[in-house]
């Protein structure tokens, strides 16, 4: 994109449209179901300046601040209200969906991580019931991940798994986080 940006036969305006088309939209594909941490923040920033100040042809070493070149290209989003602008409409689009819908039941949900022993007991219940459907006991040695891999299991199940973050009420028949720990309804 260096070419585009440093380009004398473009206007500024069209490398804007360019910068908002070609690049915003790839880097802010599906961001509005994002979490982002402060350093993945920061990182957009300056990714957002770096090809700006690329557009309006200054450095950093000329000591011109973000502001200023929000002023001079006249943008009124920087790429964080962009980000919030998102969500905000997919919060909308989500409030006005079915109840029995998966991103209704999930956004109105609560979310809680199990205590160690708990982690290891369930760990070991899910194990069993994906042993249980493949046809596999503990004699057969054979690794957890070789069952994952012989179900066809999606990475996303997977790692949810691993990370212990699940949603109370929509995997989850118990809906007390402190009650006894049962199957998941739904896997």
């Amino acid at each position: 994109m260096n070419k585009v940006w440093t380009s004398k036969d473009m206007s500024k305006a069209t490398k804007l449209q360019v910068y908002e088309t070609m690049i915003l939209s790839t880097l802010l594909y599906n961001s509005d179901t994002w979490t982002l941490k402060t350093t993945q923040q920061n990182r957009l920033k300056v990714f957002e300046m770096s090809c700006l100040r690329k557009i309006e042809g200054v450095t950093r070493r000329d000591h011109i601040r973000n502001e200023d070149i929000f002023d001079r290209l006249k943008l009124s989003q920087d790429i964080h209200s962009r980000i919030q602008h998102r969500r905000l409409r997919y919060f909308v689009h989500v409030s006005r969906m079915g109840q029995d819908r998966y991103p209704k039941l999930l956004y109105n949900s609560e979310t809680w991580t199990l205590k160690t022993t708990q982690q290891n007991r369930l760990k070991v219940f899910e194990m069993s019931c994906l042993r249980k459907t493949e046809g596999v006991t503990r004699r057969d040695h054979i690794r957890n991940e070789d069952i994952f891999h012989r179900l066809k299991l999606s990475q996303d199940i997977h790692s949810r798994i691993q990370q212990r973050r699940l949603p109370i009420g929509l995997l989850w028949p118990c809906q007390d986080p402190s009650g006894p720990i049962r199957g998941p309804a739904v896997l």
